[in-house]
């Protein structure tokens, strides 16, 4: 399990959630359409996703080329056209989408930020939000204009991380760095609390992880089972506290919440090769250094 608090809300974010996006216009120009058009503009936005074939595809006073799975985003006002090469195979789609905002400057600026030609060709996820659009602007069941709302508002974050670069690679270094974290956690928590009857069980309950989850985790991370961490500090606290003459094995073992103290004194001489009290008396009789 992981949790999460304080989101952070991007200005993004904001804008796009106090406005809505409505499809008022869709076009699907098919093959035998031969389709040319010539300059004009229009009030809203427009979105243009070539299902198949080339074309050219004009904006104010740039020429794009246009292929399968091309995505072009015009701004409200922009004189624009697009046109079959040749008079060849062209199968563009046009969404035009009225924005419903009070911050009507800031969301143009974000369709600006993403004007003009976007390659999808190896992103499936942004190539899925067009099938889902052109889907419900032709069922048009209940609710249809709602979930469009919501696919252009992926599609625009879409688009918009994929010009920033914001790619999955980031995502992965953001999850890898977010794992590591929870494990420096993890063995602090450990240390802290060495004097505790620790078990894989009791850590992942306080990290809200499932036992075999974090085991797995732990293990791909670090090259240990958690399990043989936890083992490992107990290990090294009970050498720690042998040096001190004030405590008896016995205390020692009560003290770091051994189930047994047979079992205590198996653990030490199975990962030392011999029992606490002869490391105590071996460490007793080592030579001091005079200083």
């Amino acid at each position: 399990m992981i949790r999460k608090i304080n989101f952070e809300v991007y200005d993004i974010d904001k804008f796009l959630l106090e406005s809505n996006f409505e499809c008022v216009y869709m076009h699907l120009a098919e093959d035998e359409d031969n389709w040319q058009c010539d300059y004009h503009k229009h009030e809203y936005m427009e979105i243009g996703y070539v299902f198949g074939g080339s074309g050219i595809y004009r904006i104010e006073d740039k020429e794009y080329e246009a292929g399968k799975d091309d995505v072009f985003v015009v701004p409200a006002f922009k004189r624009h056209f697009e046109r079959s090469k040749d008079n060849g195979h062209f199968e563009p789609m046009f969404i035009m989408i009225n924005t419903h905002t009070t911050y009507v400057d800031k969301i143009q600026e974000i369709i600006c930020d993403i004007s003009g030609k976007n390659d999808i060709a190896d992103h499936k996820d942004i190539r899925v939000l067009f099938s889902d659009i052109y889907n419900e602007l032709i069922l048009q069941k209940p609710g249809y204009l709602s979930v469009i709302d919501a696919k252009v508002k992926l599609l625009i974050l879409a688009l918009y991380r994929l010009r920033h670069h914001i790619s999955l690679g980031d995502i992965e270094k953001t999850s890898s760095a977010r794992r590591m974290y929870v494990l420096e956690q993890i063995k602090d928590y450990v240390t802290r609390n060495i004097a505790e009857p620790l078990t894989v069980e009791s850590v992942a309950q306080q990290f809200y992880y499932h036992p075999k989850s974090l085991s797995r985790i732990f293990k791909a991370e670090t090259g240990q089972t958690l399990s043989e961490y936890i083992t490992e500090k107990k290990l090294s606290k009970i050498k720690e506290l042998l040096k001190r003459p004030e405590m008896t094995i016995e205390e020692i073992s009560n003290f770091l919440s051994f189930s047994s103290l047979q079992y205590f004194y198996k653990l030490f001489k199975r990962a030392e090769g011999i029992t606490p009290k002869q490391y105590r008396e071996k460490y007793m009789n080592a030579p001091r250094d005079a200083f």
